[in-house]
């Protein structure tokens, strides 16, 4: 051991010889090595914690022997004789002081000089700094991992003090791209900087996050937005992101985050977005070429229609000529189903079919239906029921009607004997609608594509009596926009079931109605009937008249509003009836022409016939002329 002894410049002498009791009980308890070593690499002293570490008492041993041969190689050899030689000495070692465990040594060397200058010894102090040494070997390493990481990412990481200014940023932006990244966080910081800079209520609002030291998610740094010009920034895109920091006493010391070069996700989202704006535009244009060529084409097969008519009353008897007619009036029909089809799927690809939901009963709808394929049914001598149901739902009538109208076609025209049945029953807040048939079925692999357009089963030559293979198209479409999925179960040779469920409505809100929503169906004597005709199209209006005479009409004929004016002053023509286009030459409209001629008639029914849009003419209608026709009409 050793104990202080008075040098004679007053500093203390260490001595080998044990010290006071306090002191040895103070070195003793030390969690560090302390020895004394003389000039031989004899140990003379070793605190207990020395053989802790080293697993025996290393007291008496050479200090070659207890650190090892490796170890004390040249340098540490020379670090002695540096110690003996006077000088203090503070250095790191590592040191395998059993078959698994190696550690790292803070050791010192403190020289033993006597007071005539001479030095016999030193005092080695060791502390254990193995855990330090590990934690700070890990987190060079993660810091490794995270500039290899940070070098060869596609985003550069930047941080911000609290100031905003840029203090670190990785290096991958400024060697792929010439300081574009850094140039763009500080484009960003610029911005923030103060509300004064601020252009729009966007980047207000990234201001008030950053004010409030709150997360930053995806700053948008857009081609063409920069304050500064900055030349390589014209053509790029980029988003920036970044989260508040704080020390360990909770203090703001800025943000940390990731930019990202966004212009190749930023150009694929501006040419979809270009290709679905031309797409919708398209759209929209099929849809008014459709909804143009509609009336236009309509007009026509209204006259052929009106003219069959006609013709059939004069050629009653003669069969071959009758058998002609009809073939007529089946294209006539074909033609005028392809047309509304085809109007139908265009506004609902174009978004023009908004629900308008009512209130009203189902059984009013059903009846409609019972009544409309009541005479079909029959010449195909199948079995049509309707499960009654007193039940309210809320839905467009119009929409829901066309749905089951599609549904019962589709039945109709698939099912050769047995029975079509339509019932209804309450499954929660729901009405579940199903459409049954013992028809040919559906196979599993074709039950998705008989809701394509033009999709038909077992019609490969596009046979028109067998339908156009639109219904189930817009029964698709349409029962999307009423969020009511159409559920299909099918078996081959047995038959098929269509059901959606539609939500229950209020009955106090609720009106029951008999009367039909696509038509009414007038009925009167018509022999001596005085009708007040307004047709713009001549050859339209020439069949009307040819019709509407044989049937011992009184008529006047006109092709506006001021023509019928002219003429009911002219005349003194008093109509029982008005048998009116809803669209005339000029912008003028059925109601229009009705305005300019009400002093001159009575409160008397009026038809209304249009080869527009049927919805769209009966919303301008309203309740007030109730009777609307679609061209083209069929006589009764």
């Amino acid at each position: 051991m050793v104990k202080n002894q008075q040098r004679t410049d007053g500093l203390p002498t260490i001595a080998a010889t044990p010290p006071d009791i306090p002191f040895k009980l103070m070195i003793e308890a030390l969690p560090a090595i302390v020895c004394f070593i003389d000039k031989e690499e004899m140990i003379r002293y070793a605190n207990p914690y020395s053989a802790e570490l080293f697993g025996y008492d290393i007291t008496g041993h050479a200090v070659r022997e207890v650190i090892g041969v490796e170890t004390y190689d040249r340098e540490h050899q020379e670090r002695v004789e540096s110690t003996l030689a006077g000088q203090r000495l503070t250095f790191e070692i590592g040191l395998t002081v059993s078959e698994d465990r190696h550690v790292y040594l803070a050791v010192q060397h403190i020289p033993n000089v006597q007071p005539d200058g001479s030095v016999n010894g030193y005092l080695a102090h060791a502390v254990d700094i193995s855990d330090s040494r590990r934690a700070a070997a890990e987190l060079s390493e993660s810091r490794q991992k995270f500039e290899d990481f940070a070098s060869t990412s596609s985003d550069w990481f930047w941080e911000a003090d609290k100031d905003r200014h840029l203090t670190v940023f990785s290096n991958s932006g400024e060697r792929r791209d010439d300081l574009t990244g850094r140039a763009v966080m500080e484009e960003m910081l610029t911005l923030l900087k103060s509300r004064k800079q601020l252009g729009n209520e966007k980047y207000s609002n990234y201001f008030r996050d950053l004010v409030n030291r709150r997360p930053l998610h995806d700053i948008r740094i857009l081609r063409g937005q920069y304050r500064n010009k900055i030349h390589k920034l014209n053509d790029r895109d980029f988003s920036v992101s970044g989260k508040p920091f704080f020390d360990a006493n909770g203090n703001y010391g800025g943000y940390r985050g990731t930019a990202t070069d966004i212009t190749k996700q930023m150009d694929a989202e501006r040419t979809m977005r270009e290709a679905l704006e031309k797409a919708e535009q398209a759209t929209i244009a099929k849809s008014r070429f459709l909804a143009a060529a509609s009336h236009d084409l309509r007009q026509p097969l209204q006259a052929i229609r009106l003219l069959n008519a006609a013709l059939y009353e004069y050629l009653l008897g003669d069969d071959i000529a009758i058998n002609i007619l009809r073939d007529s009036e089946r294209t006539v029909a074909v033609m005028d189903n392809l047309l509304s089809s085809l109007l139908d799927l265009s506004r609902l690809e174009s978004g023009a079919v908004v629900p308008e939901l009512q209130n009203f009963y189902i059984a009013d709808l059903l009846n409609r239906l019972r009544t409309e394929f009541g005479r079909s049914v029959a010449r195909k001598n199948l079995t049509l029921k309707f499960i009654d149901n007193r039940q309210v739902v809320l839905s467009d009538p119009m929409m829901l009607e066309s749905i089951l109208r599609n549904l019962l076609t589709n039945a109709l025209r698939y099912t050769e004997s047995g029975k079509i049945l339509v019932g209804c029953r309450r499954r929660g807040a729901f009405l579940r609608i199903s459409v049954w048939d013992t028809g040919i079925g559906i196979p599993a692999a074709q039950q998705q594509q008989i809701f394509d357009p033009f999709f038909q089963i077992g019609n490969p030559d596009r046979d028109t009596r067998q339908g156009l293979g639109l219904g189930l198209s817009i029964v698709a479409g349409m029962a999307r926009l009423l969020d009511c999925p159409i559920e299909l179960h099918s078996t081959p040779g047995k038959g098929s079931v269509f059901s959606f469920n539609v939500p229950l409505g209020d009955p106090l809100l609720a009106s029951s109605s008999s009367q039909d929503l696509q038509s009414s169906h007038v009925s009167w004597n018509l022999t001596g009937t005085r009708a007040l005709l307004i047709e713009d199209d001549q050859s339209a209006l020439n069949a009307l008249e040819q019709l509407l005479g044989m049937w011992k009409m009184e008529l006047l004929s006109s092709t506006s509003g001021a023509d019928a004016e002219q003429k009911l002053r002219a005349r003194q023509f008093k109509p029982d009836l008005i048998i009116t286009d809803y669209r005339l030459e000029g912008g003028e409209t059925g109601i229009d022409a009705l305005q300019r001629i009400k002093a001159l008639i009575d409160d008397v029914p009026v038809i209304f016939m249009t080869g527009d849009d049927f919805t769209q003419v009966q919303n301008a209608l309203g309740s007030r002329y109730p009777h609307l026709l679609h061209k083209p009409v069929a006589p009764a």
